[in-house]
């Protein structure tokens, strides 16, 4: 696409496709099809959406986190001339990790979430955590990490189920997600990285559009199969794998990988365990484990899930040369975590 300074050779802009939130916004819009309309910027590797204004929809923004305000004025000036980006403006943002924000269209409102959807036309979305039971049968819920044959069998039965139903998904990763993830995480192209509970793919196939080469793994054929069909990219691939066994995935060597990701997945897994596996594989010194948490504290008080109290989440930093905490909810329901420079000894 036109309309990119020169000066900042970084700023790429593509088809609305390719953004890592592409389908978050089509699920979310009012009207599906401004996800269409919209540009995939990239300013660190991964692309995030921009949607246009059109219709009820009054206007937008593009937050940009820690960035200078040359940089800002540079978005803003590369989505000048596209259709639907009319009164493109920098104005300074005082929240949390936003420095400035790109603004199109009528002036948004004050910073209140639901007057912000209605003049974003977004609209409240929600998947169950559960498939919904069939006639007669109880609903299972998985409270612990499972300890016997048995309840291994029930929970591939339940997480098999749950991707069969393609209305339903667990967290999907947004804008806010992906921006903190390259700015604590820097990927790199060249780097190797493994997506471990990986689901339908969706955060491995960022990982992907970064350059990085990406496997991701998830337990559940139904996944597998719906990533495998969704992405297709010479840098990723999917694969089953049972990470309760104790056999490491076919080819996954030791010190042999950069990143290994393990978003809302940890609490499934025998920690102890895949916490030794990680450091195994990551690069002794700059390998990176990165986790993404739910915090037993936060949680909505009818939520079911294998979360961490807060002071375990601190203790997963112990043993690692570097670790860096933040969180991806204002509540600190979903916390993250960067641990770097695995200890071999």
């Amino acid at each position: 696409m036109s309309g990119i300074p020169a000066l900042y050779p970084e700023l790429i802009l593509g088809p609305a496709y390719g953004a890592v939130d592409y389908e978050w916004y089509r699920d979310r819009l009012a009207d599906p099809w401004l996800a269409d309309q919209g540009i995939a910027i990239s300013v660190f590797r991964l692309p995030v959406l921009v949607v246009p204004g059109g219709g009820p929809r009054r206007g937008g923004y593009y937050p940009a986190p820690e960035l200078a305000l040359a940089m800002a004025m540079a978005v803003r000036d590369a989505l000048a001339g596209h259709p639907g980006f009319p009164n493109l403006r920098v104005r300074w943002c005082p929240h949390t990790d936003t420095c400035h924000t790109v603004d199109w269209g009528a002036p948004a409102p004050p910073w209140d979430d639901a007057a912000r959807g209605r003049f974003l036309r977004l609209q409240r979305h929600h998947h169950p955590r559960a498939p919904a039971p069939q006639t007669g049968e109880r609903p299972v819920k998985i409270t612990r990490v499972p300890q016997t044959d048995e309840e291994v069998t029930l929970a591939l039965r339940y997480w098999t189920r749950f991707y069969s139903r393609k209305d339903q998904d667990c967290h999907l990763p947004t804008r806010f997600e992906v921006q903190q993830f390259q700015r604590h995480l820097w990927p790199a192209p060249g780097q190797v990285a493994v997506d471990v509970g990986c689901g339908r793919g969706r955060f491995a196939a960022a990982l992907a559009r970064t350059g990085m080469a990406v496997t991701g793994y998830d337990w559940a054929p139904t996944a597998i199969q719906q990533a495998s069909e969704r992405y297709s990219s010479m840098r990723l691939r999917f694969a089953e794998h049972n990470f309760l066994t104790a056999a490491d995935p076919a080819g996954l060597e030791p010190a042999s990988v950069d990143l290994v990701v393990c978003r809302l997945s940890l609490g499934y897994l025998d920690q102890k365990a895949f916490l030794a596996q990680a450091q195994r594989w990551l690069r002794p010194g700059t390998g990176t484990l990165h986790l993404v948490l739910e915090v037993t504290e936060r949680q909505p008080p009818d939520w079911v899930s294998l979360s961490h109290r807060d002071a375990e989440v601190d203790q997963l930093r112990e043993g690692w040369r570097d670790s860096t905490r933040w969180d991806l909810t204002p509540n600190g329901w979903l916390t993250a975590l960067a641990l770097r420079g695995p200890d071999h000894s």
